[in-house]
């Protein structure tokens, strides 16, 4: 059994009333700048409307994290090139 089935196999044994699946539809590991900047754009405009929509805008939770995750990963993801960059995302393809 592989580590996905594992983990599916222990949500379900929680007995969850909801579960929320975020997948990643962003690829930031491109060789070109600009189809980086466009898979960037893109990922982070609907995470920054999902705050949006989940936080006031004034929230020092959602201030801080916007301040100390997000804008770092942008950032690297965008302005660091080779092995500068330490943040990227990239799209999973499996036989399974």
């Amino acid at each position: 059994m592989n580590h996905r089935d594992r983990l599916l196999r222990l949500v379900k044994s929680l007995s969850p009333k909801v579960v929320t699946l975020v997948e990643q539809e962003s690829n930031t590991n491109t060789s070109t700048f600009f189809q980086r900047f466009c898979e960037t754009l893109d990922y982070y405009t609907a995470m920054f409307e999902s705050i949006d929509a989940a936080r006031a805008r004034e929230d020092r939770q959602r201030i801080s994290a916007e301040e100390h995750c997000v804008a770092r990963d942008v950032v690297n993801i965008i302005a660091c090139e080779g092995t500068e960059r330490w943040k990227g995302m990239s799209f999973l393809v499996s036989g399974d």
